[in-house]
């Protein structure tokens, strides 16, 4: 049982990093698409962008874990 839960763990975490890597390229291409000089493209630049798409991620592998490990214990107190 314990071997279902962390696989079903890494799974989840495999799809949400495609997820997460799709998101962020097609967050890029919007960026790039902006005029160079405007003031969108000047708010914000490429290393932020990519920053908040990471810490999306690492959040959500923070909530991953969390719910193996209390899963994991619910299992070993059976």
């Amino acid at each position: 049982m314990f071997e279902l839960v962390m696989s079903t763990a890494l799974g989840a975490a495999s799809v949400a990093l495609y997820v997460q890597e799709h998101r962020c390229s097609r967050a890029l291409a919007r960026f790039y698409a902006l005029p160079v000089g405007s003031a969108a493209r000047r708010s914000i630049n490429e290393h932020e962008l990519r920053d908040a798409y990471w810490a999306q991620y690492l959040v959500f592998l923070i909530g991953i874990g969390m719910h193996t490990l209390t899963l994991s214990a619910f299992i070993w107190m059976q």
